[in-house]
């Protein structure tokens, strides 16, 4: 999943879906095939699907055309097949490659001290988050100015 995501990034295809992705609905957690680039991409900017990517496995669901191309194409550099994935009886699954913290607030108690409080979505996780926001720059001059 993470060398899809990294491609996907360099690529410039996190915020976009193309043709054959695997999109997850936000509010059900369905998953579907994007038929429609324009539709769904609109849908993802509303915040009401997201870009799937593959957790290895025996019964991963694989995109189709040019998205499951590069999918395959990077089990390949894994070598590992399928058929080894199904004998070490990995299913394999979808993951989000984008999640919107709920109810996100930050507060400054101490001058030394950030809390943050947030939700996310099952499967998602707050070190992640840590991470990104840790990453950027503008977000911490933006908080001394408070």
């Amino acid at each position: 999943f993470n060398r899809w995501l990294k491609e996907r990034m360099e690529l410039g295809d996190l915020h976009r879906l193309l043709r054959g992705d695997i999109a997850k609905k936000t509010d059900t957690g369905g998953l579907f095939e994007v038929e429609d680039e324009i539709v769904d991409t609109g849908r993802l900017a509303r915040r009401e699907v997201v870009p799937t990517g593959p957790l290895l496995g025996g019964r991963v669901r694989w995109a189709s055309g040019i998205p499951g191309d590069r999918e395959r194409a990077l089990l390949v550099t894994t070598k590992v097949g399928e058929d080894q994935l199904r004998r070490n009886r990995l299913n394999g699954d979808r993951r989000r490659a984008l999640i919107w913290p709920g109810a996100l607030v930050v507060s400054r108690p101490e001058s030394d001290q950030l809390v943050f409080e947030f939700s996310l979505p099952k499967g998602s996780y707050a070190t992640t988050v840590l991470r990104e926001f840790m990453k950027s720059s503008s977000t911490s001059s933006s908080l001394d100015d408070r």
